[in-house]
């Protein structure tokens, strides 16, 4: 009866040996597994200083892009004023002129003996 058991343990213990490959390969790969998991958590690290950064960097062009904006305004602000200075000084050059011929016409009437 012990040699007809002796099989049936030799088979058994084959199984045990089988199914301890099994675990040492699944432990294996969970051990790959857990070290990609790893770098992937370690890239996300890095995505999200890097969008840190690149929001900071929006915040700055736009700040930027109003200051330009309100400079640009004050320029045309001032175009508009001397514009309007150089077309007062056209007017007063006008005028100027208008008075500067009647001078010269009222003077005209006058002789010098």
């Amino acid at each position: 009866m012990l040699s007809n058991a002796y099989p049936l343990f030799q088979e058994q213990i084959g199984s045990v040996k089988e199914a301890n490959q099994i675990f040492l390969s699944v432990q294996g790969q969970m051990g790959q597994f857990a070290e990609k998991l790893e770098h992937v958590t370690a890239s996300i690290s890095q995505l999200d200083q890097s969008q840190g950064v690149l929001a900071d960097a929006m915040t700055n062009v736009s700040a930027v892009a109003e200051e330009s904006s309100a400079t640009s305004e004050e320029v045309a602000s001032l175009s508009t004023e001397q514009l309007s200075i150089s077309e007062g000084l056209v007017r007063l050059s006008e005028k100027l002129d208008a008075v500067s011929r009647d001078l010269k016409a009222s003077l005209s009437q006058f002789q010098i003996n």
